[in-house]
């Protein structure tokens, strides 16, 4: 996700306020689709409003969470909404993450952590879904 910031991609992370208080990516923005309440999650009423509020259409997003399963679903989300630069970064068994760019292709790569344990991301290849431009 570095090398897509680094493009002047944002960072939408879509963990609860406390998951982002314990540690988030520098830059990165908190917009929960989750709320942590009575021991539970709860949808965030407020989410595609206050994510309308701060980032227009057009603007690149990475969205991240913990594990894959909120980003893909604020992906949809706003892409159901007419936001068309999506990235929505998945992890899986294996250090391996895959970053879903919408409709268009994914970026392919593999986690590392650094001397402190702190995990980056390098990307290995971009794959071009049929007919799609990047």
């Amino acid at each position: 996700a570095a090398q897509l910031l680094a493009e002047g991609w944002r960072y939408l992370d879509v963990r609860s306020v406390p998951e982002f208080d314990a540690g988030h990516p520098t830059g990165a923005v908190n917009i929960p689709l989750l709320h942590a309440q009575g021991g539970r999650m709860v949808p965030n009423p407020d989410f595609q409003r206050v994510v309308n509020a701060n980032f227009p259409p057009e603007t690149k997003l990475v969205i991240g969470c913990k594990s894959g399963g909120r980003s893909l679903q604020a992906a949809s989300l706003l892409e159901s909404s007419g936001y068309t630069s999506i990235v929505a970064s998945i992890w899986l068994l294996g250090g391996v993450m895959i970053l879903c760019i919408g409709i268009t292709g994914l970026y392919l790569g593999r986690l590392f952590n650094d001397a402190k344990g702190r995990p980056y991301y390098v990307v290995s290849e971009y794959v071009n879904f049929p007919g799609q431009g990047r």
